[in-house]
This record gives C-alpha cells, sequence and structure tokens, in this order.
C-alpha cells in the first residue's frame, strides 16, 4: 500500500515512480472529497465479471451492499491520464465500485477499512451469483425483502465494514500463528 498526495509524481516510497494508473486514485479523490482511500485491484471473480456484460443482481447478502449498483467504465484501455481518470471517476459517481471492462474493479470508501471492505465485498458478491447461476436460475432478491435487508447488511451499516476487517485481520493473525507453530 503507498500513500500518495492528488498532486504528487512520486509514491514518496523513496525513488520509485508513481504507477503508471495512478490517475484511478487521483481523479477520484479530486471528485468525491468524502474519500479517503481508492483500492484498485484484480480480484479473480471481479475480473471475470469485468470480462462480461453481466449486470450484478442482488442473488447474495454480499450483493446488499451494491444495491444502488456499480459503475461500468466500458473501456480495457489502462487509465493513465488524468483524462481517463476523470472519466473513470465520472463513471463511479457516488457509487462504491466501479468495473473497469475487462481490467477489474476500483473501490472507494470514506476510510481504508470501507474501501477494502467494497472490494472485497464485490468480488464475494460476484462470486456467488457466478456459482448461484451454474445451480439454476437465479432467485433475485425482491425489492420489499432488500428493503428490509439494507439497513442490516449494506454498507448503509457502516459498523459492517469495521466488523468485516476485524475478521479479516483476525483470519490473518490465526494464519500467522500457524505458520509460527508449524516451524517449532
Amino acid at each position: 500500500m503507498t500513500a500518495v498526495h492528488a498532486c504528487s509524481t512520486s509514491s514518496g516510497a523513496g525513488t520509485a515512480p508513481i504507477h503508471n494508473e495512478y490517475p484511478i486514485h487521483a481523479e477520484i479523490f479530486r471528485a468525491r472529497p468524502e474519500v479517503t482511500c481508492v483500492v484498485h485491484t484484480h480480484p479473480f471473480y471481479a475480473s471475470a465479471f469485468a470480462g462480461t456484460e453481466w449486470k450484478l443482481e442482488m442473488v447474495g447478502q454480499d450483493a446488499v451492499n451494491f444495491h444502488r449498483g456499480v459503475g461500468r467504465y466500458d473501456t480495457a484501455v489502462l487509465v493513465t491520464d488524468a483524462a481517463k481518470g476523470r472519466a473513470l471517476a465520472a463513471t463511479l459517481g457516488d457509487l462504491d465500485v466501479a468495473v473497469l471492462a475487462n481490467h477489474g474493479i476500483a473501490a472507494a470508501g470514506r476510510t481504508v477499512v470501507e474501501a477494502v471492505y467494497f472490494a472485497v465485498e464485490f468480488d464475494r458478491a460476484v462470486r456467488m451469483q457466478a456459482l448461484a447461476q451454474q445451480m439454476g436460475p437465479l432467485r433475485i432478491t425482491p425489492p420489499e425483502e432488500l428493503a428490509q435487508l439494507i439497513p442490516y447488511l449494506s454498507n448503509a451499516a457502516r459498523g459492517r465494514a469495521q466488523g468485516v476487517w476485524d475478521w479479516m485481520l483476525r483470519q490473518v493473525a490465526n494464519a500467522e500463528q500457524g505458520r509460527v507453530a508449524g516451524r517449532a
């Protein structure tokens, strides 16, 4: 993880140049003052989703986070300049995730915890939908049921992101303890 300022030309981490897709982050920060973290990543299922015209359906609890939708940046050209970054930021709008065609995703959050949470939950939602579709016709959560789930399961329940983050940290700690114990 690298911390950068929206106007930087270096990572601030020694002499390493900033990544060529830095405009993804910079232009989302400029467009969304409440955002303090942008995660650009290529999770397996979300990246596969990016190579389709699929619509994310409300198929599992993870999908509820994205009940307002996700942005679709419909070019596979890398986001390497400010104009492309602004186009991606416009695609994201006030949503939490944008899908970059044939590429990956960008997730935006008010904190590192939120941005990571949105990236992880989007990949899980896509994975659930892909698996459910293999099993048969999708049972999409009806709007009246979705309305009841949103306060409990979506990013509207802001404490949920922290709870998932804490769980992920425990998983890492447990895995590390297992590796250390295995060396003894």
